[in-house]
């Protein structure tokens, strides 16, 4: 059995050869699964940038673009550019990680609440539907060309 983040980047292999990050602790088990099925990640020096050079990517390859960060404070940083992608209809799939489902800490936020009141919708992967919650994002994303968050259950 993979864990979730393995199962998120075995759907994605296939379907991307790069993605835009910076690694926090709620995406570092993503970023390890995808570089072990050698799918390299393009560094960006602030979370907003992984939002703005997937959008930028998508419009000039038309090609499903993914970007990751952590979640929280680090995941706030991208929405300025996941309005923008939203805005645009840019089919960005925005991978991080999210709260403790059962023991939210005081930095947590309901990320989920926050980019639906610009339209995004939000998947959370766990251990139970990893590979359909992907699936079903990156469906989304296509079909609606909009951005898409995927988040990765912290616990």
């Amino acid at each position: 059995m993979h864990s979730v983040s393995e199962a998120i980047a075995r759907i994605l292999a296939p379907r991307v050869d790069k993605y835009f990050g910076i690694m926090g602790n709620g995406n570092a088990w993503f970023i390890d699964a995808l570089e072990r099925l050698n799918i390299g990640i393009i560094p960006v020096r602030h979370e907003v940038g992984t939002v703005a050079a997937a959008d930028a990517y998508h419009r000039v390859t038309n090609e499903i673009a993914v970007a990751t960060t952590t979640y929280g404070p680090g995941f706030t940083n991208t929405i300025t550019a996941l309005v923008e992608s939203a805005k645009a209809r840019v089919p960005v799939l925005l991978v991080t990680g999210s709260a403790p489902q059962d023991a939210p800490r005081p930095w947590d936020i309901d990320q989920a609440a926050m980019v639906a009141s610009f339209g995004v919708e939000t998947f959370t992967a766990n251990p139970h539907d990893a590979a359909q919650q992907t699936h079903t994002a990156l469906t989304q994303a296509l079909r609606n060309r909009a951005p898409v968050v995927l988040e990765i259950a912290y616990d």
